[in-house]
């Protein structure tokens, strides 16, 4: 059974575009939110294995989120999917977080960050 996936973005395309991109890779879409307080009540509702969560989002950030999410589910795992790849943001994300990919590379690099995580988890 594919991973049940919360998408966390404040871009309705982003999110759009990204359940699509697992919908066609055969990952399950279990939620989306636009912000860090609706990725909370998601969690609750959805109950996610991962959540694909950007950084840069208005009012709770990212980082801020994951640490609220692990907070109420340690067991979930968290990708980071953002534009803001700097050094710094990569190395204070891996903090919270399973695996970092750019939005740059979802094309090429997110299926086979999930399947790591998936893989690990069992």
């Amino acid at each position: 059974m594919p991973a049940r996936i919360l998408v966390v973005d404040d871009n309705p395309i982003v999110r759009k575009t990204v359940r699509a991109f697992l919908d066609w890779h055969g990952f399950k879409v279990c939620g989306e939110a636009a912000d860090g307080p609706e990725a909370l009540r998601a969690l609750r509702r959805s109950k996610p294995e991962i959540v694909l969560l950007d950084i840069n989002m208005p009012g709770m950030n990212g980082i801020q989120t994951a640490a609220e999410i692990l907070a109420k589910s340690p067991r979930v795992k968290i990708i980071f999917l953002s534009v803001h790849n700097t050094p710094g943001t990569i190395h204070a994300a891996r903090t919270w977080a399973r695996a970092f990919v750019p939005k740059s590379a979802m094309g090429t690099a997110l299926i086979p960050a999930l399947n790591n995580v998936v893989t690990a988890a069992r």
